[in-house]
């Protein structure tokens, strides 16, 4: 911001408070940046720099695969609006009730007659995402053919990046993971960021050009029902990632998918999700996000469920429209102030954490933070704040237990190896950081 626009903000502020101290208008501020702040003034005359997708074009909507074999249900989703899958292992995502599949022969079953050509394909398998890769690549090459696009959060990239350039496979920097752990959105955005300059060293380490990793690596963030939330930290996320273009020596459009959080659904107050989802989805499509992951709005994995959650993204642009305008918040002095606010937040978060350098998990700094998020109290209308006199008393569906399986620890062309013989491999899974889950019952 320039100082001249400061100057007059100044003023008008003053004037405003009759001489009391502008650290009067601070807020507490620690459910967006994870410590008290206040929003950044917005400076009119800045240039756009958030826009998303192109005028007019929708977001894809990718479904869920998290029951083994239902590719019955896949192949409704897809026929019925959906134009990709994720493949949801147990474990990797609160909130679902997780695949326990674990060989080749598994999987192909459980995408029975989905043309693979057709659509964008997602792994979501925390840290065993590798293993998880190798047996859809060798569904892939038995089937002679590939994902439209292929997306994975691989915990490393060095092992797999060559073998995963025949596939074109995207790596994942994963944001969402953060969320789900419940840090505040600047702390996620942060957390993606770091994920995505690990990303793009460890593919300069290995001789790769800057903007050729850059083009294969998408940017995955959560989605709360807090709509103007969502919608500013998608569009902080696409400013950040230009200045990480800048440091990088690439210039091309961030990719970012959204995915609801678990915290935005309440086991106790179920047939309200379906508002709390379609808050999620909205942030993130007028955000500019490129595609939008809903959960069954229950929990469950029965059709219904993942029916509603698919309707509901399509409902939004097919008849609300809201695609039309590739970043509607433009110029609004709230949102555009919130966006300055998470993106620079996130932008010092980064720096102090070390830019990507390898080790910036276990920083004293980000672990001090997750202990915060784990002690700071969260609300949720219809669950601690108004709850309803009668309850959902339906219990909530049983997590899945991954089957056993080989944990092969060498290169991941060992790993392509077990899955072309038919091995058994592990995928049970832990995502990078402890989860916390959906908002519990009111006391």
């Amino acid at each position: 911001m320039s100082d001249g626009v400061m100057e007059r903000w100044h003023k008008l502020a003053d004037r405003a408070l009759k001489g009391a101290p502008r650290e009067t208008l601070d807020a507490d501020l620690s459910a967006i940046l994870g410590a008290r702040g206040s929003l950044t003034p917005f400076a009119p005359a800045a240039p756009p720099r958030y826009a998303g997708r192109p005028t007019g074009d929708n977001a894809a909507i990718v479904q869920p695969v998290h029951i083994d074999g239902a590719a019955a249900t896949a192949r409704a989703d897809l026929t019925n609006g959906a134009t990709g899958l994720a493949l949801v292992f147990a474990g990797a995502r609160p909130g679902h009730i997780g695949l326990t599949i674990n060989t080749v022969d598994d999987l192909d079953q459980t995408l029975d007659g989905v043309s693979l050509d057709l659509i964008d394909l997602h792994i979501d398998a925390g840290d065993s995402a590798p293993a998880a890769l190798a047996l859809l690549l060798t569904l892939c090459e038995r089937r002679g053919t590939l994902p439209r696009t292929l997306h994975a959060a691989l915990p490393t990239v060095s092992d797999a990046i060559d073998a995963t350039a025949v596939a074109g496979t995207r790596f994942v920097a994963d944001g969402a993971v953060a969320a789900e752990a419940g840090l505040a959105p600047a702390e996620e955005l942060a957390v993606a960021t770091l994920h995505f300059a690990e990303i793009l060293r460890e593919g300069l380490a290995a001789g790769h050009a800057a903007e050729a990793i850059a083009a294969r690596t998408s940017i995955r963030l959560g989605a709360s029902a807090d709509v103007f939330v969502t919608l500013a930290k998608v569009r902080a996320m696409r400013a950040i990632h230009a200045l990480l273009g800048e440091g990088f020596g690439f210039a091309i459009p961030a990719e970012i998918h959204a995915i609801a959080t678990a915290s935005t659904l309440a086991p106790s107050d179920r047939p309200t999700n379906l508002l709390r989802l379609t808050g999620a989805a909205m942030g993130a499509m007028l955000g500019g996000a490129d595609s939008v992951r809903l959960p069954p709005f229950d929990g469950s994995g029965a059709p219904f469920g993942a029916r509603m959650g698919r309707n509901i993204s399509a409902l939004l642009q097919d008849e609300g429209h809201i695609a039309l305008l590739s970043d509607p918040a433009e110029g609004s002095g709230t949102l555009e102030a919130l966006t300055d606010t998470l993106g620079e937040a996130a932008w010092a978060l980064f720096k102090t954490l070390g830019e990507g350098a390898p080790g910036w998990r276990t920083a004293a700094e980000l672990k001090t933070r997750l202990d915060a998020a784990k002690a700071r109290p969260r609300t949720l209308i219809g669950v601690t704040k108004h709850p309803p006199t009668t309850p959902d008393t339906a219990p909530p569906p049983t997590p899945a237990t991954p089957r056993e399986g080989e944990r092969i620890t060498g290169p991941f062309a060992a790993l392509m190896a077990a899955a072309k013989d038919g091995r058994a491999l592990s995928l049970a899974t832990t995502p990078a950081f402890p989860p916390l889950g959906a908002i519990g019952e009111a006391p």
